[in-house]
């Protein structure tokens, strides 16, 4: 955060608040996106809105990984997706992306990794494309 700039829910500087992530976040997928639906927009708005993130003073994280959309039948349907880690909560931006698939998320979700997520790349490491991280998952 730059000089003077301070969380106004709980008054600290660079503060991992949920409710002050949740309003940078909403407030720039708004001004990205505008009225275009967040399908298959993950990484055009979560490696922006990390580097927003870094620029401010946090320990962003963008983690690239799956979604499992399956419902009843575990890893039948797997979907590749970008999220952005600060601390021990995920920020994700275009989480309401999947709710046409039974996931109800909100636009933007903060909190921790729901049990559908999985990273593909162990924590802190250079994560790649997302064609070369399918590439290491394979098939069941």
């Amino acid at each position: 955060m730059s000089d003077g700039a301070f969380c106004h829910y709980c008054r600290r500087a660079r503060c991992e608040c949920p409710d002050y992530l949740r309003k940078i976040a909403t407030e720039f997928r708004a001004g990205l996106l505008a009225d275009t639906p967040s399908d298959l927009m993950c990484y055009v708005v979560t490696l922006p809105l990390s580097g927003l993130f870094r620029f401010m003073g946090y320990e962003a994280e963008l983690i690239e990984g799956e979604v499992d959309l399956a419902g009843d039948d575990p890893g039948s349907h797997i979907a590749g997706h970008y999220w952005i880690r600060i601390g021990n909560q995920i920020i994700d931006p275009t989480a309401d992306q999947f709710n046409r698939y039974g996931l109800r998320m909100p636009p933007v979700y903060i909190g921790k990794l729901p049990k559908e997520y999985r990273a593909l790349v162990p924590e802190g490491q250079n994560r790649g494309s997302m064609n070369q991280a399918r590439r290491r998952v394979k098939a069941p």
